[in-house]
């Protein structure tokens, strides 16, 4: 049986599973880019006025962005917790 095949199979056995899996995930994602919003539009018209500092939070914001996916999560693991 070919990859594909195989593939597929797997999917019509699992598609329960998978589909509240999506479903999980999409939440999730909701989830977080209501935060970011939240977050940084506030932030973004704040600064917008006042350069000083624009500098720090885009500095900060510059040093976040460099850090792996992989590292923060072992960062937020003391901080959140596993789950």
């Amino acid at each position: 049986m070919s990859e594909p095949q195989r593939l597929w199979q797997f999917m019509l056995q699992q598609s329960d599973k998978l589909l509240d899996q999506t479903i999980a995930h999409i939440g999730l994602t909701c989830i977080s880019l209501v935060i970011a919003v939240a977050i940084g539009l506030p932030l973004g018209i704040w600064i917008a006025e006042r350069k000083k500092a624009a500098w720090v939070v885009l500095g900060i914001a510059g040093v976040l962005q460099t850090i792996p996916s992989i590292a923060l999560l072992g960062f937020m693991i003391p901080l959140l917790g596993i789950g």
